[in-house]
């Protein structure tokens, strides 16, 4: 069975604010032919990708057989009017594949997808609806890409037709500067929401944040970007408050050319709905939004075990160390009692390490370790490692 491609999502810290950057592979092109104005191509896989059009426009759809969209292939494409997704293209939309698209007013993915890149829908000025009917989502690296829908001006509604779908990442900005956007019905399965989401988003006042999803990065919501005054030196983030005013810069197509306007927006204080304990609920709480507590019970999900657990002699002590797991706010060694068969907390940690400072020579030992997640003011326990046994 052929491999499943890989989107391999780069997290760099220094990137943050605006959430993962997905780098996509390139790939050796194959035969090249035609299909109604779609330039087919072939990869190195197998799999058909589009790399460009020169059709007439209009409604279109998406060949079946086709896999993915390539880098670019509708970029600046005057002539369609909107785009269906059939479920064969599975893998992935590649960056800027309909960006600056100044007539495409609605999008329709029939059924799950890889990932939506990078600015790939970037600036769709006329763009109203977008509609996806599964899972956006990729080994848990795919997900809506940084600015994919970004200066979208005209999008009202975006909607998923599975409540409960898989969505990896909603990226840095991927909304941002939707100032008509004014509903989003986000899936129980979304896991990551990135800095700057929905920033500039004027028109949308509240929101439902699934308990499960983790939120990584500020100003998700409520939040305006730009100048208090056209007069200001320099932008800002300004709290949604209903009073006052933001100008900002937005793109303007007129006759196939793109500028960038002045303008100012006003956003009413919003509010968010959300699991009382979730990531969600705790964003709202730290920057003075207002939350609708869902009957929903948070439970939060346990962080993986500690591996490659290792023991080393250290003068009359035993050093125990394993691999950090990202997202622990502490560790937890447990040693087996003989006497009772049972493991007994030994002692907590905040780095992956721990001395037994009265190892008894000749002793033989059973240990297990689990990291341990800080929630409301109390330790979670995650999974716990395998047993790992060692003799002084």
């Amino acid at each position: 069975m052929r491999s499943l491609k890989r989107i391999t999502g780069i997290f760099l810290s220094a990137a943050l604010a605006i959430g993962a950057i997905v780098f996509f592979p390139e790939e050796k092109a194959l035969p090249v032919y035609a299909d109604d104005g779609f330039i087919i191509e072939t990869d190195s896989d197998g799999d058909k990708y589009i790399s460009g059009y020169n059709g007439s426009g209009g409604d279109i759809v998406i060949p079946s057989g086709v896999t993915w969209i390539g880098k670019q292939a509708f970029y600046g494409n005057r002539d369609i009017t909107s785009v269906t997704f059939p479920e064969s293209c599975w893998y992935w939309v590649d960056k800027q594949a309909f960006a600056f698209c100044p007539n495409l007013r609605s999008v329709n993915f029939m059924g799950s997808i890889g990932g939506i890149g990078n600015e790939a829908f970037f600036a769709c000025t006329s763009l109203k609806s977008v509609n996806f009917g599964g899972n956006i989502s990729n080994s848990g690296n795919g997900g809506i890409g940084s600015y994919a829908f970004s200066y979208c001006t005209s999008l009202k509604t975006v909607t998923f037709s599975n409540s409960s779908a898989k969505v990896d990442m909603l990226g840095g900005c991927a909304f941002s500067d939707c100032i008509r956007l004014n509903s989003i019905d986000l899936p129980s399965g979304l896991k990551n929401i990135y800095s700057d989401v929905f920033v500039n988003c004027a028109a949308l006042t509240s929101i439902e944040i699934p308990s499960g999803a983790a939120v990584k990065g500020e100003h998700i919501l409520g939040y305006m970007y730009g100048k208090r005054s056209s007069s200001s030196s320099s932008d800002s983030y300004i709290k949604a408050d209903g009073g006052t005013k933001c100008s900002i810069y937005y793109w303007k197509e007129d006759g196939g050319n793109y500028t960038e306007s002045l303008g100012s927006i006003t956003q009413k204080a919003v509010s968010i709905t959300a699991a009382k304990g979730s990531a969600a609920a705790e964003y709202a709480a730290a920057n003075g939004i207002s939350c609708v507590y869902t009957d929903e019970e948070y439970v939060p999900e346990k962080l993986p075990a500690p591996k490659n657990i290792k023991a080393k002699r250290s003068g009359g002590s035993v050093v125990l160390t394993w691999d950090e797991v990202s997202g622990a706010d502490g560790y937890r060694v447990y040693i087996y009692d003989p006497e009772t068969e049972k493991y007994k907390s030994y002692k907590s940690l905040a780095t992956p390490l721990c001395t037994l400072d009265e190892a008894e020579s000749g002793m033989k030992y059973r240990i297990i370790v689990a990291a341990l997640d800080l929630v409301d003011g109390k330790y979670v326990r995650g999974k716990t490692s395998g047993s790992v046994s060692f003799t002084i």
